[in-house]
Formats: C-alpha cells, sequence, structure tokens
C-alpha cells in the first residue's frame, strides 16, 4: 500500500472516531438532561459511641425545607445547594451529595462530634464540635463528653476557645473518667472538678496542658500519701515549675498573748529555805536582804523543859516465882487455922 494511500485512510478513522465521540457526548447530554432522579440514598458517617442522626431523620429535614428530589429533572437539581442546606443542620458535621450513573442522588453525611457539653447559667445546656458549632441537648441524646459550666461573657471570649482542652480531655480515656465538669467563666483561672471528692484543680487558661496534668499526677503520687486526701481543697497547677496546695483549713493557731513582766522564774531548789519560803537573787534580794538587816530579829519562845523519861507500868505484874503462892497454900493455911484452935 503506497504511503499517500495509507495517510488519507488514518484521517479517515481519526474523523470517523471524532465524529463518534462527539455524537455519544451530545447524545449523553441530551439523555441526562432528559434524566430524572430515581431516588435518594442517605449513608450516615457515625465513629462517635452515641448515634443520634438516622437516615428517616435527614429525609425528614430535606422534606421540611422543601427539598424533594425524586422524580425531578437531574438537571433541575442543585447538589451544592443540597450539600449547603445540610451542613447547615445542627446535628450535621459534613455532607456530602452528588449522582452516580444510575441518576440516584447519593449523601454521605457525618453526624456531629461533640467534643463539651456547656451549661450556662441562664438558658438550656448545648453541645458543641471542635469548630464551635452547636446542637441543642436532649434528653434521648446523651452524649460522654466534658461538662463546662460558662457563659462566656467576657469580650473574645468564645466557646471555641476552650476546645484544646476538652480535646485533650477526650484523648484519654482514663482522663476523661478523671473530670466531671470544668467552671471555665474565667479564662485565666480554669477549675476541674475531679471525680475525687474533697478538692479542685486550678490549672489558668489552655496552655501546656500535657505540663499541668503531669503536674497533678505527681500530686497525687508524692504528696497526697503523706497528707491525706483532705488536707487541700484546692491544687493549683496554673504556674511553671510549681504545684501549690491551699489548705483546707485556713484558721491559724491561737496565739498566746502575755506579759513580759508576767514571767515567773521556777525557784532553785537551793534556795528554798526550811520554812518552805524562798530566796530571791538579783536586784530585788539585794533590796529585801537590806530591809530584813534593818529589822530586829523575832525573839523564839522558850521552849517547855523536858520531862524525865519514866518506864512504862504495866497494868498487872506477874509476882515473882518466889512469892507465888503454892497451889496447896490454901490448904496449908487452913491447917494451920485449926492447929492453933
Amino acid at each position: 500500500m503506497k504511503p499517500i494511500v495509507k495517510r488519507v485512510l488514518m484521517t479517515i478513522a481519526v474523523v470517523l472516531l471524532a465524529g463518534g465521540l462527539t455524537t455519544a457526548v451530545v447524545w449523553a447530554n441530551i439523555e441526562e438532561r432528559n434524566a430524572v432522579c430515581r431516588g435518594v440514598v442517605i449513608t450516615i458517617d457515625n465513629t462517635g459511641p452515641s448515634s443520634f442522626l438516622t437516615p428517616k431523620g435527614v429525609a425528614d429535614e430535606l422534606h421540611q425545607a422543601g427539598i424533594d428530589p425524586y422524580g425531578k429533572l437531574i438537571d433541575n437539581i442543585n447538589t451544592l445547594d443540597i450539600e449547603n442546606l445540610l451542613n447547615s443542620f445542627q446535628y450535621i458535621e459534613s455532607a456530602e451529595c452528588a449522582f452516580s450513573s444510575d441518576h440516584y442522588l447519593h449523601l454521605e453525611v457525618k453526624q456531629l462530634v461533640p467534643v463539651m457539653r456547656i451549661f450556662p447559667t441562664n438558658g438550656d445546656s448545648y453541645y458543641i464540635n471542635a469548630e464551635g458549632k452547636r446542637m441543642n441537648a436532649r434528653v434521648e441524646h446523651h452524649i460522654d463528653v466534658p461538662i463546662v459550666n460558662c457563659d462566656f461573657l467576657r469580650p473574645n471570649y468564645k466557646p471555641t476557645d476552650l476546645v484544646p482542652l476538652a480535646k485533650f480531655i477526650n484523648s484519654n480515656s482514663d482522663l476523661a473518667c478523671y473530670v466531671t465538669m470544668v467552671d471555665a467563666n474565667d479564662p485565666h483561672n480554669i477549675i476541674i472538678y475531679p471525680n475525687i471528692r474533697g478538692h479542685v484543680i486550678n490549672i489558668g487558661d489552655v496552655n501546656n496542658l500535657e505540663s499541668k496534668f503531669r503536674k497533678i499526677k505527681m500530686m497525687y503520687d508524692q504528696v497526697i500519701p503523706h497528707t491525706g486526701w483532705w488536707a487541700y481543697d484546692t491544687i493549683v497547677v496554673k504556674w511553671n515549675h510549681q504545684i501549690v496546695g491551699i489548705r483546707r483549713n485556713k484558721s491559724l493557731p491561737k496565739e498566746i498573748q502575755y506579759a513580759p513582766d508576767d514571767d515567773e522564774i521556777a525557784p532553785d531548789i537551793e534556795t528554798i529555805s526550811a520554812d518552805g519560803s524562798t530566796a530571791v537573787s538579783g536586784p530585788a534580794a539585794d533590796t529585801e536582804d537590806t530591809a530584813a538587816a534593818s529589822k530586829p530579829l523575832p525573839q523564839s519562845a522558850p521552849k517547855p523543859a523536858a520531862k524525865p523519861a519514866t518506864t512504862p507500868q504495866p497494868i498487872h505484874e506477874e509476882p515473882a516465882p518466889e512469892n507465888r503462892p503454892h497451889k496447896d497454900a490454901g490448904q496449908t493455911v487452913k491447917n494451920a487455922f485449926n492447929n492453933n484452935q
């Protein structure tokens, strides 16, 4: 085959192929414009422990917003508007919307991931995610996240400022069980209420959280075993390289007030006289000694004369053996009396 013929055939083939592709694209566009939505497929992405978003709930939200793509021309359905609408719902973190080749509208919805629950002084509580998106709290939807008591009344103070603290607590399961509530009305004195009764933790702000919680653990390991759990009502870790414990009993010991003139020195044993009086030493003693020397000594009363010692006499004295009467003496006296007669 001549080269010129070969070139002509290749040119014709390219033209036919391009024409076929163009025809197919035009035909596809015509079919797409005439295609209608055959249905909606909703997929929920829920990575959290709690599930409060369902496909039926998303469909109901779309129906209430006047979005019903079923049976409508695909060319008249704006998927970007549907995405923006879904992202505005408080229970949805993010949403993606696209048509498949079989003319089904696929909605991939991610459930909101709350990082904390906020209790204001006035009003109902609500959840927020990492971007600060709010979700109303309901009784049937309980989510285990840190509880924060705060009104955010200070200028430029918003809930997202506490997101680093919430993320740090949620990143550790033990820490999540340890923290029960956070009082954040003062952004420079954030108070943590632990699961352990008897004390609170002042962490200051949300900076250097890893170092601050390491100091809390050090307090529990090295100090509390010696002082006891009820020694401190507040543990402060807001300052660098410091752990401050505020005592529960803040009353100081009562100071004893006394006058120096009221002090008395106990007498020395050598200064005690025989009659029980004490001798005074020092300047006062000199004065007393001078006064005592000028006074005459008292005359002592004469003592009575001593009585001669007498031998105590017994009440009854036995006679001497030779003077004792014989047992027959009575008879002898009687006989003698008879003989004299």
